[in-house]
C-alpha cells in the first residue's frame, strides 16, 4: 500500500514538475519574441471620422480628420501600449485583426502627436507581459496656412498640409515672400533668355535675308549684263 502511494505521489510530483518547467519563461523564448517584434511595422493615413463633438443643428457628431495609426505583422500573442504626448492619454491595443492593430488620433492644429508605443507579450505565452521593445512615431499636425492661395503649387515646408512642428505666422510670411521673390527672378531670367533667343533668331533672319538680297542683286546684274551684251552683238 505504501509502495502504491509512493508511486502515485511520485507520479503527481513528476507531472507537476514537468508542467512547471514547460511553463517557465526562458531566455530563448524572450529572444524569439523580440525577433518577432522586429517584424512589426508602423504606418498611418488620414481619414475623416465622426468626432465626439456634437452638432445641435444637424443632430449628428461632427466629422473631422483623424490619423489612423496601424501596426502590421503583429503576432496574435502580443499587445501594444500607446502613450500620446499631446495630451498624455493612454491606449492598450489588444484586438488583433489580420495581424493588425490600429488606433485613431484626431489631427490637431496646435501640436503634433508624438506616440510612445511599447510592445508586450500577452497572457497566452509562457512569458506574459514581457516588454519586448519600445519606440516613438510622430504624427504631424495640420498646417493652418496650407489652404491659403499663396500656397497653391508651392513646395516649401511652410505650405505643406501636415508639418512636424508649428508654423508661425512670421515664418510663413518670410518663407512665402522668399519663394515669391525667387519665382519673380526666375520669370525675369526666362524672359531675358526668350528675348535673347528671339533677338538671335531675328539677327539670323536679317543676315539670311541680306545675303539673299545680295545674291539676287548679283544674279540680276549678271543677267542684265548678258542681255545687254547680246543686244550689242545683235543676237
Amino acid at each position: 500500500m505504501k509502495t502504491i502511494r509512493f508511486i502515485f505521489l511520485s507520479l503527481i510530483s513528476f507531472i507537476a514538475f514537468t508542467f512547471y518547467v514547460s511553463a517557465e519563461c526562458t531566455n530563448e523564448e524572450i529572444l524569439k519574441f523580440r525577433e518577432d517584434a522586429k517584424s512589426i511595422k508602423t504606418n498611418y493615413n488620414v481619414e475623416q471620422k465622426k468626432s465626439n463633438e456634437y452638432d445641435h443643428e444637424t443632430g449628428d457628431y461632427i466629422e473631422k480628420d483623424f490619423f489612423v495609426l496601424k501596426f502590421v505583422n503583429v503576432p496574435n500573442n502580443f499587445y501594444i501600449k500607446l502613450t500620446d504626448d499631446y495630451d498624455n492619454s493612454n491606449k492598450v491595443l489588444t484586438n488583433i485583426s489580420n495581424n493588425t492593430l490600429s488606433a485613431d488620433f484626431m489631427v490637431q492644429d496646435d501640436g503634433a502627436h508624438n506616440i510612445h508605443y511599447e510592445i508586450y507579450t500577452n497572457n497566452t505565452t509562457s512569458c506574459p507581459n514581457e516588454l519586448l521593445t519600445d519606440n516613438y512615431i510622430l504624427l504631424p499636425q495640420h498646417n493652418r496656412y496650407s489652404q491659403m492661395d499663396i500656397c497653391v503649387d508651392s513646395e516649401i515646408p511652410e505650405c505643406q498640409e501636415y508639418v512636424k512642428s508649428e508654423v508661425t505666422y512670421d515664418k510663413f510670411i518670410k518663407e512665402t515672400r522668399k519663394e515669391a521673390d525667387k519665382k519673380v527672378e526666375e520669370e525675369k531670367r526666362k524672359q531675358k533668355e526668350k528675348e535673347k533667343k528671339d533677338k538671335n533668331i531675328n539677327t539670323k533672319y536679317i543676315i539670311i535675308g541680306g545675303a539673299a538680297i545680295v545674291v539676287i542683286g548679283i544674279i540680276s546684274v549678271v543677267v542684265i549684263r548678258r542681255v545687254h551684251e547680246r543686244k550689242v552683238r545683235g543676237f
